[in-house]
């Protein structure tokens, strides 16, 4: 299974209709291809988003707790003049978020990331999508690396 991910201007360009109806296209030709599994890893998804992905895992977002720390540590950081993306990532590697979201997983890898034993076996691929705009720190990076480590 690959694992790629995808920021929000990704996620908005998406059309799973079109992508429907193109893979029965595909069907007619000697090289059918399976469309990736996008799938949603944000903890409270904005509706536009619900729209355009094919699986909702909200568990596999940041926790409330780690959101909100990295928000008003983000607000802080923005009020001493750093920029929007500058001080979420500022405020991202200053709380560890990276090191953090890895103990999470650890901690019930086998409850959080189980589901994409089942993903694996089909060989589909997965995209990891998120709301977040590019430049922006995210945990679906991290996310993709400890699938693809589980995989190997």
């Amino acid at each position: 299974m690959s694992v790629e991910t995808a920021h929000a201007v990704a996620v908005r360009e998406r059309d799973p209709a079109s992508e429907a109806r193109g893979s029965s296209a595909r069907a007619d030709r000697d090289e059918p291809r399976e469309e990736p599994l996008w799938v949603g890893v944000v903890r409270s998804p904005p509706a536009w988003f619900r729209r355009r992905v094919d699986l909702l895992r909200p568990r596999l977002g940041l926790s409330t707790e780690t959101r909100e720390e990295l928000d008003r540590r983000t607000r802080d950081l923005r009020m001493q003049g750093l920029c929007e993306e500058g001080a979420h990532n500022a405020a991202w590697e200053e709380l560890g978020i990276d090191d953090r979201y890895r103990d999470r997983l650890a901690s019930g890898s086998d409850h959080l990331l189980g589901e994409f034993d089942a993903l694996a076996s089909r060989e589909r691929p997965v995209v990891l999508a998120t709301d977040r705009r590019p430049g922006f720190r995210c945990h679906r990076t991290v996310l993709a690396s400890a699938i693809r480590e589980r995989r190997a």
